[in-house]
């Protein structure tokens, strides 16, 4: 016996029809099937905008790295592999390289002498700073010449969905982002 799940759609219009407050049922096999899309979808835009990226620049784990420290503050290495769901080992190398180049700093740890704080610096920041916003640009520039508003639109709704599902549900299901952007005309901002 299959499984059914309604979702409910507030949506004014959708495609060449009009939807009004209905509800779309949708299967285990379908649910499956989106999620394999998805996945599919995530990793190729993940090669897409490594691909982007400048060569003998920090790499994807040292931009990872980058981004938790920019966000978080100063961390242990065990907390940056923890972060990243490695193990320590694995981080020290990219740890060293980015400390090479003057990205991040460390300083010992005063209550725990054999444990280092690592830091961002400015250089890193600004070399975090460029990768986003290169990687930003190329996005949107990639989206406003190959969608239509309205598929801009739906994309929002989608990336407000998936940071639901990496967030495990926790963002409140109402009053999102995507439900404005859907009832909203125009461009794709």
């Amino acid at each position: 016996m299959r499984e059914w799940r309604g979702i409910w759609f507030g949506v004014r219009s959708w495609g060449r029809g009009l939807v009004s407050n209905s509800v779309v049922i949708v299967n285990d096999d379908e649910l499956h099937a989106t999620a394999v899309a998805l996945r599919r979808a995530a990793t190729r835009l993940s090669l897409r905008l490594r691909a982007e990226r400048p060569q003998g620049g920090p790499g994807r784990l040292g931009f990872s790295l980058l981004g938790h420290l920019y966000r978080g503050g100063p961390m242990t290495a065990g907390e940056l592999a923890d972060a990243e769901r490695l193990q320590p080992q694995s981080v020290t190398r990219v740890l060293a390289s980015l400390d090479e180049k003057g990205l991040i700093s460390r300083s010992r740890n005063p209550s725990d002498r054999r444990q280092h704080h690592i830091s961002l610096t400015e250089p890193g920041i600004a070399v975090l700073a460029e990768h986003v916003r290169d990687s930003d640009a190329w996005l949107a520039e990639t989206m406003a010449r190959v969608l239509s508003p309205a598929e801009c639109q739906m994309l929002s709704l989608a990336a407000d969905l998936i940071g639901q599902i990496l967030d495990g549900g926790d963002r409140p299901r109402t009053g999102s982002r995507g439900d404005r952007a859907l009832n909203q005309h125009g461009s794709c901002t």
